[in-house]
């Protein structure tokens, strides 16, 4: 795993995209405009890691964190935004013996009306890499009982969860595990709002160990999953899983529902072979019309990328498969980490992070689906400068409320102290025109 994080996080000497590759990529993005990112109040003034932006349709964004406290521990905050502003942190659960990294971290989903699941890791061994994933659901009354979230008790990995809200029935969850391994497999099941969990299903027999996961919801009720496979020659390319819809069914099975897979596939074949982990999973967005994926990819041609591709009609009908996908940035300074999300409109923001003479960025760049096609709507642009280490984690997006644009959520370490950070925020927007921007005044330093 170590030596796969080196190659990735640390920059690889790949070749470039082709010319005539690069210059239609350019002539598109020639009078689009830039980005600009202003600040956005965060929840907390401490320190805080590894925010997680939970969003859906008819739901206001909610955020969950990490923090470090004294005698080894580490708790789980979360807050839901409110008009402009957020409510006062509520402390999901907290422990001393808790595995929380960069790359598998405590993650949430949550509904508009409070109810909500959380998840964590849990060390469960004196073996480095032996913790369950905890999980809690939060009703009226508050956070209940802390419960597992998988039948597998044997100290090996567990982790990388995605949760998705089923409006009706309750919550949606993959993950990845390590009972009974190697391989690593991927899993589900079914969570109602209260009471006992639907069965396990196993989803795949063989995915890469530590490549984050990805679930989202359409808006006709469909569920797909994207994750890394791990298949033969060490081939490490994104496949998607389309699951059947399990919030009608719970409603009509007098049983719990159980995982099905409807349909599955590689979103692209990159034929990246890869001897180790790249800890680089993928990220996907859902409009009213399509399914949108992420990721990053070395390719059979060992050339860093990140790129995208949608599945029109979310689905149903027309086509189904990912598009051809758009190489949004290509090159040694391409690190990964992707991140989309669509707004009210249907434009995708896609960002991930670079490094450019050793000083990290996360860059974003807006896209529109139309048609099952793919056109930019802005030159990718810098929005802020970050370390390009690890400890820099992810960065997290969720749709602004009102005002439009959307909020990234992302890690600022601290340089004295390697294991803490802060929590940083921010308000991502397509630039206007200089008159425009005139009359607004300094919106940089604006507070919300």
């Amino acid at each position: 795993m170590l030596t796969a994080i080196l190659l990735c996080a640390g920059g690889v000497a790949t070749a470039q995209e082709p010319v005539s590759q690069q210059a239609a990529s350019a002539q598109e993005e020639v009078g689009l405009p830039q980005l600009r990112a202003s600040d956005f109040a965060s929840p907390t003034s401490g320190s805080g890691l590894y925010p997680w932006l939970d969003h859906g349709p008819g739901r206001t964004p909610s955020l969950s964190w990490s923090e470090r406290r004294g005698d080894g521990v580490t708790a789980m905050m979360w807050s839901r935004l409110r008009e402009h502003a957020w409510s006062k942190p509520e402390e999901i659960a907290a422990g001393d013996n808790w595995f929380v990294n960069w790359a598998d971290h405590p993650v949430h989903v949550a509904s508009s009306s409070g109810s909500a699941m959380a998840c964590w890791l849990q060390k469960v061994d004196a073996a480095p890499y032996a913790y369950h994933v905890q999980t809690r659901r939060r009703h009226a009354e508050g956070w209940g009982a802390i419960e597992r979230l998988h039948q597998d008790a044997t100290p090996t990995e567990h982790g990388f969860v995605s949760l998705e809200l089923l409006p009706q029935s309750g919550y949606a969850a993959i993950w990845l595990d390590g009972g009974g391994g190697p391989p690593m497999t991927l899993r589900g099941r079914w969570i109602p709002f209260a009471g006992e969990a639907g069965p396990e299903a196993l989803l795949d027999d063989q995915v890469c160990d530590c490549c984050s996961t990805a679930l989202r919801r359409s808006a006709n009720g469909r569920l797909l999953a994207t994750y890394r496979d791990r298949a033969e020659h060490e081939v490490r390319d994104i496949r998607f899983l389309r699951l059947n819809g399990l919030d009608a069914a719970a409603k009509l099975l007098d049983s719990p529902p159980r995982f099905e897979v409807a349909q599955q596939g590689e979103i692209h074949a990159d034929g990246w072979k890869m001897p180790a982990c790249p800890v680089n999973g993928p990220a996907m967005a859902t409009t009213p019309t399509v399914f949108a994926a992420a990721w990053f990819t070395l390719g059979k041609e060992e050339r860093a990328r990140v790129r995208l591709s949608v599945w029109p009609q979310a689905g149903t009908g027309g086509t189904t498969a990912f598009s051809s996908p758009r190489t949004l940035a290509s090159g040694p300074q391409v690190l990964g980490r992707v991140a989309v999300c669509a707004d009210s409109t249907g434009r995708l923001l896609v960002c991930w992070l670079e490094d450019r003479d050793g000083v990290g960025h996360w860059v974003g760049q807006l896209w529109l689906p139309l048609a099952g096609q793919l056109r930019p709507m802005s030159a990718p642009t810098s929005i802020t400068e970050v370390s390009a280490s690890r400890a820099a984690g992810f960065l997290r997006l969720a749709p602004a409320p009102q005002s439009g644009g959307w909020i990234a959520a992302w890690t600022e370490p601290d340089p004295e102290r390697p294991r803490d950070g802060h929590l940083r925020l921010a308000r991502i927007q397509p630039a206007r025109p200089t008159a425009d921007k005139a009359a607004d005044g300094a919106e940089g330093g604006h507070r919300d």
